[in-house]
């Protein structure tokens, strides 16, 4: 490829640019590339969306989002376009949702993206992923497969946060609906915990209210699901909590995710507390970028008790996790990986 010619990716998702996905996947990350420049393919409406595959035609690379696939007859329709201009079709996905849990929200978007990848998929170049367990769901298809983590927008998450009352500690807790039975995992701590400091600690949730948390003294929901992800982000900082959680269950939906919350609460120096499996085993430092604990309650109250009596082990701790962060898992250190996945499968349909 020749880098002084800046080529063009052509965007295809079910979602807006905005929506947290789409902005930490790909309109973040494209937004520093020096060799890129990218393109909707789609505007989302309230009655859906509408595709558009004029801009297939100029394309350098074609890039699905997430369950984009369940729209099979247009993505044949750009897999047309892309064969006769010899330029590659990839599908990007963050999340496992071939095999949502049948009590999960979105759950009827597994049938259908199956069954679109069973109409598309041998004709798709590749894929990106955001975890190594997730490029494993994907090697059915015999494709290949790029694993580009996410990486925090270290722009985005610079605001001072509002002074508060010193003599209340804030635990804070982001997640949407989709995650009440992660946040399961550590209620009856912090039930116990919150009647234990009564008045001295709070505990803040941002994105829903657990129902068995409603009228609990202390327990505030800052902002309801909010889908604008950089409003989001400007809300959080605003409010920032003194120490953090990071519940998630032991299933295997969860075993294929990121471990987004560590980067997004660690960039602002927030202490945090996770459960030791999956994406957090891998990413934490237990004791050193964060509490690492297993999904008991003896386990999870032992660990925020800690943080809730000890400074020194919050300031130790967050600051330790921000310079992993920024160093490891930021968009101004490593913001060039989705460039270098794209740029290898432009060069393996060149050499076709």
């Amino acid at each position: 490829m020749n880098a002084s010619e800046k080529k063009t990716v052509v965007v295809y998702s079910s979602d807006p640019e905005y929506y947290a996905c789409p902005y930490i996947r790909i309109w973040s990350p494209l937004s520093v590339s020096s060799l890129f420049e990218s393109v909707n393919g789609v505007s989302v409406q309230e009655k859906g969306i509408r595709c558009s595959t004029k801009p297939a035609h100029f394309a350098d690379v074609i890039l699905l989002q997430r369950d984009f696939p369940i729209h099979f007859e247009a993505v044949e329709k750009l897999l047309d376009i892309a064969a006769e201009r010899g330029v590659p079709v990839i599908l990007e996905s963050d999340d496992d949702l071939i095999n949502l849990p049948k009590e999960h929200p979105a759950a009827p978007i597994a049938q259908h993206l199956r069954e679109g990848l069973d109409k598309v998929g041998h004709r798709l170049s590749g894929f990106i992923v955001s975890t190594e367990p997730l490029a494993s769901t994907f090697a059915s298809y015999g494709k290949p497969t790029i694993v580009v983590p996410n990486y925090v927008d270290d722009r985005l998450w610079q605001m001072t946060p509002k002074e508060r009352d010193p003599g209340v500690l804030v635990i804070g807790y982001m997640g949407t609906p989709t995650h009440r039975e992660d946040l399961d995992c550590a209620i009856p701590a912090l039930k116990k915990l919150l009647h234990k400091y009564r008045g001295k600690i709070e505990l803040w949730l941002w994105g829903a209210m657990h129902d068995s948390l409603r009228n609990t003294y202390g327990v505030k929901l800052v902002s309801g699901l909010n889908s604008n992800y950089p409003d989001f982000v400007r809300n959080f900082i605003i409010q920032r909590p003194d120490i953090a959680i990071a519940p998630l269950r032991d299933v295997p939906f969860n075993i294929s995710k990121s471990a987004i919350k560590y980067y997004e609460y660690s960039v602002l120096r927030i202490p945090g507390v996770y459960s030791n499996i999956g994406p957090y085993a891998l990413a934490v430092e237990n004791e050193r970028t964060g509490l690492l604990v297993g999904n008991n309650q003896a386990e999870w109250m032992a660990a925020i008790e800690r943080m809730i009596l000890d400074p020194a082990l919050r300031g130790k701790i967050g600051g330790n996790a921000r310079i992993s962060v920024m160093r490891h898992h930021s968009l101004s250190g490593r913001g060039g990986a989705l460039t270098e996945a794209l740029k290898q499968f432009i060069v393996n349909v060149a050499n076709v």
